[in-house]
């Protein structure tokens, strides 16, 4: 799973042709502390929906398939 374009950019040089699944930050997440918040434009966590096209764009121009999409929002515990 690729989470950020960067890591999609480098994947598609290594491994043209290939398949992938990305981290997507859908603005979506929780947290139980700040540091940790796991979604928005300014977070670590996943290629943000903003930048998905771009994302795309890059695998196709290294004829990579995505297969994949994942999300992570944050955890329950307190």
């Amino acid at each position: 799973v690729l989470g950020s374009l960067g890591a999609v950019q480098r994947w598609g040089v290594a491994k043209p042709n290939s398949s992938v699944s990305l981290r997507v930050n859908g603005d979506i997440g929780a947290s139980s502390h700040h540091y940790t918040f796991t979604a928005g434009p300014k977070t670590k966590f996943g290629i943000h929906v903003t930048q998905l096209a771009e994302a795309r764009a890059i695998c196709a121009a290294h004829g990579v398939k995505i297969t994949g999409l994942q999300q992570h929002i944050g955890s329950n515990w307190l």
